[in-house]
């Protein structure tokens, strides 16, 4: 669901989550996620997603769970022989 009607908080973003320029002046919820995306108006209309979540379970690196699996991205340092 999309509002423009909304309140802010210290820690939330000014910016547009998805273009990255727009001020923010909606907010789109779903009733399946505990957050919100804040978007300008266009990329709310369009249905953009968020570019980039910075704290997402995995990190910001993308990495899912086969990779990590997998022990390229075990530990820092130099890879195990």
């Amino acid at each position: 669901m999309i509002s423009a009607g909304f309140t802010t908080s210290p820690t939330d973003v000014t910016v547009c989550e998805a273009c990255w320029k727009d001020p923010v002046q909606a907010v789109r919820t779903t009733p399946l996620a505990p957050h919100r995306d804040l978007l300008c108006t266009s990329c709310a209309a369009q249905g953009h997603p968020v570019r980039v979540e910075l704290f997402p379970p995995l990190g910001v690196y993308r990495l899912t769970r086969t990779r990590v699996s997998r022990g390229k991205h075990r530990n820092p340092g130099h890879p195990e022989p």
